[in-house]
């Protein structure tokens, strides 16, 4: 199951799959420790 953390998929990705117009709730979502975010360098 380690394997799994290292899955990421794009903030914008999930707020279309999701059918928001931006992915401002997620970002705020995120801010409030709802969803375990990380930053990649690309």
């Amino acid at each position: 199951m380690a394997a799994a953390q290292n899955n990421y998929i794009n903030i914008d990705k999930i707020a279309e799959l999701k059918g928001l117009k931006s992915n401002r709730t997620l970002r705020i979502a995120i801010n409030n420790e709802k969803y375990i975010a990380r930053k990649l360098k690309v």
